[in-house]
């Protein structure tokens, strides 16, 4: 199976949602000024061209990244992942009590475990 295949026609609507995002970083572009996508509160970054040059490059590249993530998946898909979370849907309608222990205890146990350990590493 194929990790990844480009369609047949671009997804409009993936497409417009890109463009869309898109906006925010042609703002900071042209006025000097880059806003992060989070609303205002512990998300929301502001940072100036003038005041913090490295934090507003920073900024617009993260942007510009998500964008262009994002009309990528516009033109290509994922046959594999999309396998994948069918198998585990259908696992989950066909097994439900065994599939609420593994995905909703043992999975999150494990990731918290993994969080901790490559944070204990990387100390």
């Amino acid at each position: 199976m194929k990790i990844i295949k480009a369609r047949d026609r671009i997804d409009k609507v993936i497409l417009g949602a890109a463009l869309t995002l898109a906006i925010m970083p042609a703002i900071g572009l042209l006025t000097g000024t880059a806003f992060s996508m989070g609303l205002y509160g512990v998300n929301y970054q502001e940072a100036s061209l003038q005041d913090n040059p490295a934090q507003y490059w920073f900024v617009i590249k993260l942007e510009l990244t998500v964008v262009f993530l994002i009309a990528f998946k516009a033109k290509f898909t994922f046959p594999l992942f999309d396998d994948a979370y069918q198998k585990i849907l259908n696992f989950k309608e066909n097994n439900k009590i065994v599939a609420y222990i593994v995905l909703y205890l043992i999975v999150p146990i494990l990731v918290v475990t993994l969080c901790l350990f490559l944070i204990y590493l990387l100390s």
